[in-house]
């Protein structure tokens, strides 16, 4: 990958992870996905469907570089969209390294602590790549699983990033599905 296009790359994981973070922050808990009352969202090639009760909210673009945030309500956490030429994508490995170091950087208060990386395995055109860490706030662990998916799509590479505390996986992971399940991308 090229320098300014590795630093664009760099910057919007640094802006994803501090949305993240901040979300984090203001929650007050989380509320089940609404799958059963699907929204759609269609803009310039990227098409999925997402919860009725969740947000989506532009990320931007640098160069060829796009990605956007999806919002869950209550603690806000989201579920992250980077769509990338095939030629400066890095494997899913790499770019979770890349992620997750971004995010550890960005944290302005407490640790990431007791980050783990599973085994890269492949379902339907996602290859999936999990990664489970605790925030530590004030001695306080909170274990999270952060799930990174990479998928080719119109001579682009697609990476869907979500994140939740394990404690609300159960109520998130029918809308990371219908996400993941309904995402296409065709290039305008």
């Amino acid at each position: 990958m090229n320098t300014v296009r590795e630093t664009a790359m760099k910057n919007m994981l640094q802006i994803s992870c501090l949305a993240l973070l901040s979300l984090f922050l203001t929650g007050c808990g989380e509320r089940s996905a609404e799958s059963d009352n699907p929204r759609a969202y269609n803009n310039a090639g990227l098409e999925f469907q997402y919860p009725g009760n969740w947000k989506v909210a532009e990320g931007g673009m640098k160069g060829e570089l796009r990605h956007l945030l999806i919002e869950y309500p209550g603690t806000g956490l989201l579920v992250t969209i980077f769509i990338l030429p095939a030629d400066d994508a890095r494997d899913i490995d790499g770019f979770a390294e890349i992620y997750a170091r971004s995010c550890n950087e960005e944290v302005p208060f407490g640790d990431v602590t007791d980050s783990v990386f599973g085994s890269i395995r492949q379902s339907g055109e996602y290859e999936i790549l999990s990664e489970k860490f605790a925030i530590d706030i004030l001695g306080v662990k909170t274990p999270h699983t952060r799930t990174y998916r990479r998928k080719s799509v119109a001579g682009q590479v697609c990476f869907v990033v979500d994140q939740v505390a394990d404690e609300h996986h159960s109520k998130v992971a029918k809308g990371v599905e219908l996400v993941v399940s309904s995402l296409t991308y065709e290039t305008p």
